[in-house]
């Protein structure tokens, strides 16, 4: 009896861990309503971490086809509170259910609300689909009025691994927003954030563009495109610049450097687009 006990035990326990990560309320209704949109309720059934040290989230919902996945901090105590740290599985876009099931992809940078994570720090994240949002993925945050009536729901704890920890800290360790790390600096610190910024970007590009570099003493990131665009029409190029412009945006924020100018350009040369100091990518021809 004795070793039967102990086998089941082993066999349970794997499964209680699991549990523990999940704080998904049972006693709520699965969807609910708020303003224009209703919110549902999403089960979360494998979370692993990507080579970007992203956590990568599949499970099911009742929401129906085309209901956009939401990923957000849950506690209203977090600095980034309401902030949208969710994409798709391909990047640069809304995660999106179908036929009752889900892929998102979550960027841990924002979500754990400290600057050193340990290895195993949990970070409370809300997880819920929406459908009726019209808002762009580019949206950098969502209402908090949404946030506040999905965390009747519950929320998910994601664990920062040791490469994450690393990640979150290093970046963190550059962020600093004392006088002597801002960017007129000329350390080798900023300079390092600029690399990592760059490095970033050209990972999420999934080739969108062919490449991106950033200039830190104009504070420019340039997006080198491929010389096809040039017979392309501006409405067939809005989606590419939609998703450049998203990916340095919200890089930079997380980046701490402060609107960026865009200068999108082919292969060849020929200026596509430009944005200054934050603002909207706008055609140059």
């Amino acid at each position: 009896m004795h070793k039967v006990g102990t086998i089941l035990l082993l066999i349970m326990f794997p499964l209680l861990l699991i549990s523990c990560s999940k704080k998904i309320s049972s006693t709520v209704k699965s969807q609910k309503n708020v303003d224009n949109y209703v919110i549902y309720q999403v089960k979360t059934n494998k979370i692993s971490v990507d080579q970007n040290h992203n956590w990568k989230i599949s499970g099911t919902t009742k929401a129906p086809d085309g209901a956009k996945v939401v990923a957000t901090p849950y506690s209203i105590n977090n600095e980034n509170y309401g902030m949208l740290s969710s994409e798709s599985e391909a990047g640069a876009n809304w995660s999106k259910v179908q036929d009752g099931k889900f892929v998102v992809v979550v960027d841990p940078v924002g979500l754990a609300n400290t600057t050193s994570p340990k290895t195993g720090y949990q970070t409370k994240t809300s997880i819920f689909a929406i459908k009726g949002y019209s808002k762009p993925w580019t949206t950098p945050s969502i209402s908090t009025k949404i946030v506040k009536k999905a965390s009747s729901f519950g929320y998910v704890n994601l664990k920062v691994n040791s490469e994450t920890a690393t990640y979150i800290a290093n970046l963190n360790s550059k962020n600093s927003s004392s006088p002597s790390n801002k960017p007129s600096s000329s350390s080798s610190s900023i300079k390092s954030l600029g690399q990592q910024f760059e490095s970033k970007m050209n990972s999420l590009n999934g080739g969108t563009a062919e490449y991106a570099t950033y200039n830190q003493s104009t504070n420019t990131v340039t997006w080198i495109g491929f010389s096809t665009w040039n017979s392309y029409s501006d409405s067939d190029l809005q989606k590419m610049m939609d998703i450049l412009q998203t990916i340095t945006y919200r890089q930079a924020t997380k980046f701490n450097i402060q609107n960026p100018n865009i200068v999108v350009k082919t292969d060849n040369g020929t200026l596509i687009a430009n944005a200054s100091n934050g603002s909207d990518l706008h055609f140059a021809k």
